[in-house]
C-alpha cells in the first residue's frame, strides 16, 4: 500500500505531513487560524463555518509544505495587530 499524500487521519497522524502531527494538534492549528482571520476582519461578517473550512485548508496545505506555514502564520499575526505608530511633532526636527 502506497503512501497518498492527502493529509486523511491514519491512526491519529496526519499522513503526508512532513512532520507528524495528531489530529488534535491539527485541530488547535485550524481553530487558531480560524481565530485569527475572524480577527484580520474585525470579526465583523463572514461566517465561521467559513472561517473554519478556509482555515482547514490552509493548514492542509501548510502541512503538506512547511515553508508556507511559517510565512502565513507570520502574515495572519502580524495583521490583526495594531501597532503604535511614533507621533509626528515628537520627531520631527530631531536627529
Amino acid at each position: 500500500m502506497t503512501k497518498s499524500s492527502s493529509t486523511a487521519l491514519d491512526g491519529g497522524l496526519v499522513a503526508g505531513a512532513a512532520a507528524p502531527v495528531t489530529a488534535e494538534e491539527r485541530h488547535r492549528l485550524i481553530s487558531e487560524a480560524a481565530y485569527y482571520l475572524a480577527l484580520k476582519r474585525g470579526f465583523a461578517g463572514g461566517n465561521p463555518e467559513g472561517d473554519w473550512l478556509q482555515a482547514e485548508q490552509e493548514i492542509n496545505n501548510a502541512l503538506l509544505d512547511p515553508s508556507r506555514a511559517a510565512q502565513k502564520a507570520a502574515a495572519r499575526k502580524t495583521s490583526g495587530r495594531k501597532t503604535a505608530q511614533p507621533k509626528q511633532e515628537a520627531t520631527r526636527g530631531r536627529h
